[in-house]
């Protein structure tokens, strides 16, 4: 399956507005602050899974290149090989997308909140 090609910025949209709301009702139902929501100590690990998430990877050829992208769900980072005449690798161009990498960190820290918040107790809540 090749999720980088199915996961749009639609898709992005979507669950990251979905992860938000979730956010937002755990933060109001444990009647916490809202400014919770971006805690720091959560930015760290979501940056380091992020980073993690480049060993995934998906090999793809078109007629004039092959190539591999990395990262989940997004690619990360691509690196193409273009294939000349007589099948002999010519050039490797390489490329790091800084907005898909952007779009996975924030998805990946509003997951990691929704975690901490269902493990974490309130002690207001009595």
């Amino acid at each position: 399956m090749n999720i980088h090609s199915q996961f749009t910025f639609l898709h992005f949209l979507l669950f990251g507005i979905i992860l938000l709301i979730a956010n937002v009702v755990f933060q109001k139902f444990k009647r916490r602050k809202f400014k919770e929501i971006f805690n720091l100590w959560m930015i760290i690990p979501a940056f380091l899974i992020t980073i993690l998430t480049a060993f995934y990877q998906e090999k793809f050829c078109s007629g004039m290149y092959c190539g591999t992208r990395y990262g989940f769900p997004r690619q990360i980072f691509d690196m193409a090989h273009y294939i000349g005449k007589d099948q002999v690798d010519v050039r490797v161009i390489s490329k790091m997308h800084w907005d898909y990498f952007l779009q996975n960190f924030l998805l990946i820290f509003l997951f990691l909140n929704i975690i901490k918040n269902i493990f974490t107790n309130n002690k207001n809540l009595l």
